[in-house]
Parts: structure tokens; C-alpha cells; sequence
């Protein structure tokens, strides 16, 4: 048996080994961008996947990626996307990566805490800075049924 690319490349590189095709990719985004048109913008969450040859492969057909760590906005920018362009979401941010993810231009800030609004309020302040945000809401009860796996109507909002 001729052994064909996959185990030349598992020999080569050693196991557990991802590979991929970036012409699959391209057409996939491809495809997106063409069934929405402008009336929607592409996004990737990093954390989905943060390999930097990835990100490259796929950052022109984006409008955006979302960081989850100032980490993760330093790949974006490592990856060529504009700081305008990375909305950075996640729990937690600590003072420091906030300054150094609005000082670098951040696009979008995801507050995900009235305390990190003031906190980014502070900051941004500091900076000299009026720095666009999104407010994530999160509801204090889920509805019936309420998920991926079934699609949500207005009867689903009844109270128990």
C-alpha cells in the first residue's frame, strides 16, 4: 500500500497532527460572503482556533475577529486585521490588557459587567480615549426550551 499525503505528513510532523486546506476554507468564506452580500459582516472568534498561518488564510474575507484575551487581540494584529477591526469580549479583563488593547485602537469592547464598565470608562478616560462598546445581556431566567438545538417562538416565552 502507497501510503498517501496524511501519513507522510503524520511521519513528518508527528501525531496529533491538524491540517488544513485553505482552499476549502476560502471557498467556504467565499460562499458566506456571498449569500449575505453587505448586509452582514464575517467575524472569528480566535479562540475557535488562534493558529497565525489560519487567521491570515481567512482575515480578508472577515469584517472582524473577536478576541477573548489581550492575548488574542495581539494575534489579530499579528495576523493583519486592524485594531479597529477586533472586538475584544470575555470575562475578567484586568486593568493593564484593557489599556493596552485601547491604546493599541481596539474596535469594539464587549462589557460583560457594570464594574468593567467603570473600570473601562477609567481607563479610557486616562487614555484620552472614547472607546466604542458592546453591552452583553444576560437573562436572570431562561425560557422553556430555550437552545440551540430547537428555534425559539414567542410561545416558548410564556412563564412556566
Amino acid at each position: 500500500m502507497i501510503p498517501d499525503w496524511r501519513v507522510d505528513a503524520a511521519r513528518q510532523h508527528r501525531t496529533p497532527l491538524y491540517v488544513y486546506d485553505a482552499d476549502v476554507l476560502t471557498d467556504r468564506l467565499r460562499t458566506l460572503s456571498d449569500l449575505f452580500g453587505d448586509r452582514f459582516g464575517l467575524s472569528y472568534a480566535i479562540k475557535a482556533n488562534p493558529n497565525l498561518a489560519l487567521l491570515r488564510v481567512i482575515k480578508p474575507w472577515l469584517s472582524t475577529f473577536d478576541a477573548s484575551s489581550l492575548a488574542e487581540v495581539e494575534r489579530a494584529v499579528a495576523a493583519h486585521m486592524a485594531p479597529g477591526h477586533v472586538t475584544f469580549s470575555g470575562p475578567a479583563k484586568r486593568r493593564e490588557e484593557l489599556a493596552q488593547a485601547m491604546a493599541m485602537g481596539l474596535g469594539e469592547l464587549v462589557l460583560e459587567h457594570v464594574d468593567e464598565a467603570r473600570l473601562a470608562s477609567d481607563v479610557a478616560q486616562r487614555l484620552g480615549r472614547v472607546q466604542d462598546v458592546l453591552v452583553r445581556i444576560n437573562p436572570m431566567r431562561m425560557p422553556r426550551g430555550f437552545g440551540v438545538n430547537r428555534p425559539l417562538f414567542a410561545g416558548d416565552l410564556q412563564p412556566d
